[in-house]
């Protein structure tokens, strides 16, 4: 394996570690492989004395087929109608050692440069292959016993029957292409392994709490830019070469003409369409969202509409003041049981939030806290409150804080029995050890052991 890049690539999420790497070759290709081992004895062995032991074995791979599971993402996303015009369409795969378990060469031949990949990324755009037109992946359901099959101006792969993994009939989609189209689509051979990279992706080990998509993964590139002046539906293929060396040296000579049909297995397709003018794609979408048909930006924010016109009463005016500012009123139960509201303002609301109060000493240790109560309407303002809970929660739910604020807790509550221990020993009476006991226990935490050992020092425990 060579390494293109082998330092870590930096990234915005600290979890994620990219490395880069030219290929991944498999330690053995895919195919049926005999294994014969003899042994002689000289001045003994007449020939026959130690029999010859002959094993066959098989390394297995995808051939004409490729199960779905197997393609971890695809771009441009299938269906899509963007401008793509700046996109080189690419496919990820789960295997990284796929594109390499393969060869181009065909039987007899075993010249194989290192790490020359099997697979290509073919993109086509509307009127490029007869058999779909408009460009919408279409294949046509074959066996892997008729794609090899002889037929008159048609050239397919030249694989020997007895390295067909699997069952000659199982069925595979195909896509003929014209040969013109084939040698300018293509990429030249000496470029199929620039058009594909191994990424691995790993994580860091201190975060146990991160669910990050880490593994090894292979990404083929297609080597064509769609058209950046028209708008046109392309179709994408990622076609199997195994066995097409000579196909390929023929597209690169140019003596593949309008007459020949190449033929392969696609192994996964879709399609996308490019549209370069203005306000296509996701960035003209979002435009319209935003502005109308004459340019005036639309009232998008989260609230309530209006109520309709009323008195003038102060209740009113408060309300809609409220209601203004992004506020909702929601059902709200009190402790002691009653069903009332209270006015609720979301984290998304597009409205800058009222400066929080002054933080006491020790901390705000419950949503209760956070509550605001108006004395005038006889209402909460339970925002404040919400956004502790929903911070807690969050808090709680990283597997790696919750872990460290446990070990916290457990390392406190064995010093708060250690201390406790102490102060209920004899010898401890002294007025300097009380102090000093009751300093420590209000640096040690968390409550209610702090507050405990204070009051176990003040009342005179301590001097016992």
């Amino acid at each position: 394996m060579t390494d293109q890049l082998d330092a870590p690539v930096p990234v915005t999420d600290p979890g994620f570690v990219l490395h880069f790497r030219d290929n991944r070759e498999p330690a053995i290709d895919a195919g049926l492989y005999r294994v014969r081992a003899e042994q002689t004895l000289p001045g003994v062995d007449t020939g026959d004395y130690l029999a010859p032991v002959e094993e066959t074995f098989e390394v297995r791979a995808p051939q004409f087929a490729l199960a779905d599971d197997q393609v971890h993402a695809v771009n441009p996303a299938p269906g899509t109608h963007a401008d793509h015009s700046t996109t080189l369409a690419h496919l990820t795969l789960a295997n990284p050692l796929l594109p390499w378990m393969r060869r181009l060469d065909e039987p007899g031949r075993a010249d194989a440069a290192p790490a020359e990949p099997w697979l290509a990324l073919l993109v086509f755009a509307e009127g490029e292959l007869p058999a779909d037109p408009r460009a919408d992946a279409v294949t046509v359901p074959r066996t892997a016993e008729e794609l090899l099959t002889d037929a008159e101006g048609v050239r397919h792969p030249r694989i020997a029957p007895s390295q067909i993994e699997g069952d000659p009939t199982a069925p595979c989609r195909t896509v003929d292409i014209p040969g013109d189209v084939f040698a300018t689509v293509v990429p030249r051979t000496e470029e199929l392994r620039h058009l594909l990279h191994v990424r691995d992706v790993t994580t860091d080990t201190g975060l146990r709490g991160e669910q990050l998509a880490e593994g090894a993964y292979a990404v083929v590139v297609s080597s064509r830019l769609p058209d950046r002046t028209v708008q046109a539906r392309y179709a994408a293929h990622l076609v199997a070469l195994e066995g097409c060396r000579s196909i390929l040296a023929d597209a690169d000579a140019g003596r593949l003409t309008h007459e020949v049909t190449v033929r392969l297995a696609a192994l996964h397709s879709w399609s996308f369409t490019s549209d370069p003018a203005p306000g296509g794609g996701f960035a003209g979408r979002v435009r319209h969202f935003l502005f109308d048909s004459t340019g005036q930006e639309r009232d998008l924010l989260l609230r309530l509409p209006p109520p309709p016109a009323g008195d003038g009463s102060e209740a009113r005016a408060s309300a809609l003041a409220r209601l203004e500012s992004g506020r909702v009123p929601l059902p709200y139960r009190l402790e002691t049981g009653e069903d009332t509201y209270a006015w609720y303002r979301g984290p998304f609301t597009a409205e800058p939030a009222l400066k929080l109060p002054d933080t006491p000493e020790s901390g705000w240790t419950s949503a209760a806290q956070l509550m605001v109560y108006e004395r005038a309407w006889g209402l909460f303002d339970a925002g404040w409150g919400a956004a502790w809970t929903l911070g807690r929660a969050l808090a709680l739910a990283d597997a790696d804080f919750a872990a460290t604020l446990s070990a916290w807790h457990a390392k406190a509550r064995a010093r708060a029995a250690a201390m406790a221990q102490r102060l209920t020993a004899p010898g401890l009476g002294t007025r300097a050890s009380s102090r000093d006991a009751a300093f420590h226990a209000r640096a040690m935490g968390p409550r209610p052991f702090g507050g405990l050992l204070e009051e176990l020092a003040a009342d005179g425990t301590a001097a016992r």
